[in-house]
């Protein structure tokens, strides 16, 4: 809504201008800053922001809070947590990948000497 009233796309009352400039000072102090594009590198609006806070005190706190985001410390901080390995994948060539009809050609096969078996050894039995 700031960048709207700065910009000129809403006639807002000077009066409703000041109060959103401090709910976003309200919300910095409770809560941080939560930079983007639209805030901390939008050094037009942060300006603006500034400038309709009427208490010093008020705008260099707004402003530390947002320096604070924009340059993070310099300290090294130990992070904790798992570690990833890395799993490499191989592909199978076309001619170890599995075919369907290959298998059914075998289980087909298989079918078809079980049949012989039994008909050979019905026939033998039959002659004894």
């Amino acid at each position: 809504m700031l960048e709207s009233i700065r910009k000129g796309y809403w006639k807002a009352s000077p009066e409703t201008t000041r109060q959103l400039a401090l709910r976003h000072t309200e919300l910095i102090r409770g809560f941080g800053a939560g930079c983007g594009g639209y805030t901390c590198n939008n050094a037009k609006l942060r300006e603006m922001i500034g400038n309709q806070l009427g208490n010093s005190a008020v705008r260099q706190e707004y402003r530390q809070a947002i320096e604070k985001v924009r340059r993070p410390s310099a300290q090294n901080k130990e992070v904790s947590g798992q570690t990833l390995k890395e799993k490499k994948i191989t592909l199978q060539k076309d001619s170890e990948k599995k075919n369907p009809a290959k298998a059914l050609g075998w289980i087909g096969l298989l079918v078809l000497l079980g049949i012989a078996a039994i008909l050979i050894g019905s026939r033998r039995s039959s002659r004894k």
